[in-house]
């Protein structure tokens, strides 16, 4: 009987526990409570979240169309800008190949100055202050030299034309005629 009476206690003390619990109406209740405040708070996020995209999308869109035609307006000058370097570029090397030549010139006549000695520069001396030989000028080694002021002044009007969109014949014609008297100076 002890047993049936611990086990009667133990019934009883088991129904009293779960007379304590929440029906399972109530329990969906909390637990549906709960899910809905978590999609409430997911909700704010993702609509903070778009708005924050659609205004990085409007910033960048109001940074492109400022920028851009900036961008396209400059850009039409970076081709004149690159042939000008390489021109630049060209005339670098010429005045280098020039300097070369005049430097492998200095050498030869000092060579030739060491090598005739006191006796030698004498009989040439002698030789052009001649009267067979006065008036009569030695024949000219020519070598390239560059107006770099002309040249310089070509390429402002140049580009100047191009900025202005003048066509590219009339600069080329005008160089012509100033490369001409370029010349003949």
């Amino acid at each position: 009987r002890k047993e049936e009476g611990k086990m009667e206690q133990d019934v009883k003390a088991l129904c009293d526990d779960y007379a304590k619990y929440f029906s399972l109406k109530e329990l969906l209740d909390v637990e549906v409570e709960k899910i809905d405040k978590i999609v409430e708070a997911f909700l704010v996020r993702l609509d903070e979240c778009q708005a924050l995209g659609q205004n990085i999308s409007l910033e960048t869109q109001s940074l492109a169309d400022t920028v851009q035609p900036i961008l396209s307006e400059n850009t039409r000058y970076l081709n004149h800008s690159f042939e000008l370097i390489d021109k630049l570029f060209i005339l670098v090397k010429t005045i280098e190949a020039n300097v070369l030549q005049l430097e492998m010139r200095f050498q030869e006549t000092e060579k030739s100055y060491n090598a005739l000695g006191r006796s030698g520069l004498s009989k040439i001396t002698s030789w052009i202050t001649s009267d067979s030989r006065l008036g009569v000028m030695p024949p000219w080694r020519d070598f390239n030299i560059i107006d770099t002021e002309t040249y310089f002044a070509k390429l402002k009007e140049k580009q100047a034309q191009i900025i202005n969109g003048a066509p590219e014949s009339s600069s080329a014609s005008s160089s012509s005629s100033s490369s001409s008297s370029s010349s003949s100076s």
